[in-house]
């Protein structure tokens, strides 16, 4: 099998995969209903350069309806994504919603809450072509199977399809090893289809690691996105 390497965030440095640079990007374009902040930092090209937006759980709405929450959230990401795209840096079509602790609101216990900001969120985005007939995303999720299991339940599969790039916590020895332990379980209903491993930023690579980096099979990507796989 072929693999694709990539970085995301503020990873620094060339990618140890590749030596030159990323074969992909993903950069933060901003969470919740707001643009900017830290974590773009592109190094890949334009069409293989994605963005992902932190996603905050229904605690941290100020009250608005979950739905709503999830509906706003995702539209501020396309209006980011699409500012991004007229400046010429950035193509990639899917568009990851980042579901983690950090970003607040999630640990509220309400897991039907949950499923419906994320559901909402991820409706909105793979439906803006058919709104809007501009762009045809794909939604991404990047998240741990903790974290699912956690916020949305173990059982729950996502009545919305998705790209899963799953979180991960390993630390391969080299790029051939994360290719080897690329993870093959579901999540949410979905095989993952980009995977993110910690390295050290020179070799040799290992544990005690700052630098993110992503590795993706050839297959599931097509044309500037990666394709939800059950």
């Amino acid at each position: 099998m072929s693999w694709y390497y990539g970085m995301d965030g503020n990873s620094p440095g060339t990618c140890p995969c590749k030596g030159d640079g990323p074969n992909f990007y993903i950069g933060r374009l901003g969470g919740g209903v707001t643009a900017g902040g830290t974590g773009w930092e592109p190094s890949a090209p334009a069409a293989y350069t994605f963005a992902y937006w932190d996603v905050v759980g229904p605690g941290g709405s100020g009250g608005i309806l979950p739905n709503q929450w999830g509906v706003d959230q995702a539209n501020a990401f396309i209006t980011a994504w699409e500012n991004k795209h007229n400046t010429g840096a950035i193509n990639g079509l899917t568009l990851f919603g980042d579901v983690e602790d950090l970003n607040g609101g999630w640990g509220t216990g309400d897991l039907p809450a949950n499923q419906e900001v994320l559901s909402y969120f991820l409706e909105t985005i793979n439906m803006y072509f058919t709104y809007q007939g501009q762009y045809d995303f794909d939604a991404g999720v990047y998240i741990s199977s903790d974290n699912w299991d956690t916020f949305f339940g173990s059982s729950y599969t996502s009545p919305q399809p998705f790209v899963l790039w799953q979180a991960g916590t390993n630390c391969p020895s080299d790029c051939s090893t994360a290719a080897a332990d690329f993870p093959t379980a579901t999540v949410g209903g979905y095989k993952p289809m980009i995977w993110q491993y910690l390295v050290t930023g020179n070799p040799p690579y290992g544990c005690g690691a700052s630098q993110d980096l992503d590795i993706s099979p050839y297959s599931g990507y097509q044309n500037s996105k990666w394709n939800p796989t059950t």
